[in-house]
């Protein structure tokens, strides 16, 4: 499937239309936005540069047995990487218990565990502190275990014929952070990695971390100042939010996906890109300058949009997603044209900059879309190249905002 990267450089530029204002009007000040306070645990304690095995009561393996964490703790600087340990995953009896697809799923992990493994791979590659070429060598370490079958993610419990599974992992990795977040409170680069398991499940909180501030983000504007240019930078940047949601879960998939997922997936993000060049039309024709006849074209490039929308939604497109790229790029063109003609008409810094910035990203867009096309989804290696590239485009672009 074909990834999406044009909402979030349109979120992202209009994550600047959406605050800026015009300072010859003169507003009141804005309201106070407070948020609930963070519950966090106890700091943790190491000895220096020692590995340490340290134990979370609350924590549960798929056994039902808790495991923990090992730090690996240093005053060199005040940088962390958090790594995800490898283990594959499964989701059923016939993964979990005959083939064995996950690693420690039945016998858990534990200090004899983490013992082992700290004299065998835990003194090489990213850990080893002797290695004068390892660029990680004066971080602090937190090593997180895999016991769960989820790729880190998951939070339910299953019945596998007789065998209960705790599938944890998610759970499992919020106590940890509660813990490990307070042990670095003047933490200079925080670096989340995994392999295997570990790394589907850091890709995962990667991507759900990224969607909750952009979400947070979007939600003090609106409260900060609840007008229409603010709404339209909503609609984008939910847009984008929910792009990132789509984007973690595909992170995943050999946990197994609802029948037809992919193809409700494919339509829904379809719908979201149209949405975001819909309201990036909308917000370039009204900012910085308000735009004779702006109206008409917004309105005219929502209809369009809900009816490609219904049609996709539906399944009366035959190429649907030629239709979404058509109708997104279009509407970057559009808006680089209204940008364009408030510049030559009433020249505006903003309008200026906005422009070029437009510009870029349509013009990104575009080569990738053509790109994708003439590699096509069933291209070997070189598909899968593209569909990663674009993954971190769209994470790139999203924290732009």
């Amino acid at each position: 499937m074909r990834d999406r990267l044009l909402p979030l450089s349109f979120a992202a530029l209009c994550s600047a239309t959406a605050c800026a204002g015009d300072s010859s009007n003169e507003e009141a000040a804005p309201p106070s936005v407070t948020f609930p306070p963070v519950v966090l645990g106890e700091r943790l304690s190491a000895e220096n540069e020692t590995w340490t095995w340290v134990d979370f009561p609350d924590s549960k393996c798929a056994n039902g047995i808790s495991t923990g964490i090992g730090v690996n703790l240093t005053d060199r600087s005040k940088r962390t990487f958090i790594y995800l340990m490898h283990g594959g995953a499964c989701w059923d009896e016939a993964t979990c218990l005959v083939l064995k697809l996950a690693t420690n799923f039945e016998t858990g992990y534990g200090a004899s565990d983490f013992e082992s493994d700290r004299k065998g791979f835990l003194k090489r590659t990213v850990f080893d502190r002797e290695d004068a070429t390892n660029p990680f060598k004066d971080f602090n370490f937190v090593f997180v275990p895999y016991c769960t079958g989820d790729a880190h993610v998951g939070d339910r419990v299953a019945q596998y014929g007789t065998y209960t599974a705790n599938h944890h992992g998610r759970p499992n990795f919020e106590a940890f952070m509660q813990r490990v977040v307070p042990t670095f409170p003047n933490a200079e680069q925080v670096i989340l990695s995994g392999s295997s398991a570990g790394g589907m499940g850091a890709m995962f909180w990667i991507t759900l971390t990224l969607a909750l501030l952009l979400y947070l983000v979007t939600m003090v504007v609106l409260l900060v100042r609840p007008e229409l240019r603010n709404a339209l930078f909503a609609v984008m940047a939910l847009a984008q939010v929910g792009n990132l949601v789509f984007l973690a879960i595909e992170s995943i998939p050999s946990l197994g996906l609802p029948r037809g997922f992919m193809r409700w997936d494919h339509d829904v993000r379809c719908a979201l890109d149209m949405a975001t060049a819909a309201a990036l039309v909308h917000g370039t024709g009204m900012h910085p300058r308000q735009m004779p006849g702006s109206r008409l074209r917004a309105l005219a490039v929502w209809l369009m949009v809900a009816i490609v929308t219904a049609a996709l939604l539906n399944h009366l497109l035959t190429k649907a997603w030629w239709w979404a790229q058509a109708v997104t790029i279009g509407g970057g063109m559009l808006a680089v044209a209204q940008l364009g003609w408030a510049q030559s008409a009433n020249p505006h810094p903003l309008a200026a900059v906005l422009r070029r910035f437009c510009a870029l990203m349509v013009g990104t867009l575009l080569l990738l879309t053509l790109t994708l096309a003439a590699v096509g989804p069933q291209s070997g290696v070189q598909g899968q190249a593209i569909s990663i590239a674009v993954a971190v485009w769209t994470v790139f672009l999203a924290s732009m905002l």
